[in-house]
């Protein structure tokens, strides 16, 4: 039977922090940012249809009888 590992109590933000003062503390040069552009913008055009879809579904009355 497998065994089962609980799950850390370290937050997704506490565990990326401290990934990255790792790697930092391991390079040989400066960090750098870089932002990476994609041609491909089909999630904000999904986002944006998603809260036009939601606000037009408060709009609307449904009445049941």
């Amino acid at each position: 039977m497998p065994t089962v590992r609980a799950k850390a109590g370290v937050s997704f933000e506490q565990s990326r922090k401290a990934l990255l003062v790792g790697l930092m503390a391991r390079a040989r040069g400066r960090a750098t940012e870089k932002v990476i552009r994609f041609s491909n913008d089909d999630i904000p055009n999904f986002l944006h249809r998603l809260d036009k879809f939601e606000a037009m579904s408060r709009q609307t009355c449904v009445m049941v009888k």
